[in-house]
């Protein structure tokens, strides 16, 4: 039993050392209403509702810089980035659910970059949903070479 058990440790802890198949050293950070500064999210809107057909339905923001991040972020909230190794987006998309969502996918095709970001669905009458809100969220990558950017948000 002991070498049953010792043959299948290394098997167990390689699935559980966190392996991923998310490209470019890609992170996620969720839910970031709450740390971005409130003249940011003023400037960055986005059409939640019928009624605000002047705005766009999604934002992409590329973070480069310390005062790019300075002027999107409160002081308090630090994400640890390195300019000249790594890019910083800023995605802000309409969500109907407030769960957590995690980064699904990095790809680059044809020189487009595709972030998306997807959630676990929950079983049926969970009370997930909610009315239709803008969110936020951050992903940082090594930095590679593309012409755009695509971003996916919730499997749409």
């Amino acid at each position: 039993m002991k070498t049953k058990a010792a043959l299948l440790f290394p098997v167990v802890s390689l699935l559980l050392s966190g392996c991923s198949s998310i490209k470019y050293n890609g992170r996620f950070y969720d839910d970031l209403e709450e740390k971005l500064s409130q003249s940011f999210l003023d400037e960055h809107q986005i059409n939640t509702s019928s009624s605000q057909n002047n705005l766009p339905k999604q934002i992409i923001y590329l973070v480069d810089s310390a005062e790019k991040y300075n002027a999107a972020f409160k002081g308090d909230y630090k994400i640890d980035i390195n300019y000249e190794k790594e890019l910083m987006f800023l995605c802000s998309f309409v969500s109907t659910y407030k769960i957590d969502h995690h980064l699904s996918s990095l790809e680059i095709k044809d020189d487009v970059l595709t972030i998306e970001c997807d959630y676990k669905k929950g079983a049926p009458g969970t009370g997930y949903a909610c009315a239709p809100y803008q969110r936020w969220c951050a992903v940082t990558m090594s930095k590679v070479e593309y012409q755009s950017t695509i971003f996916i948000g919730e499997g749409r």
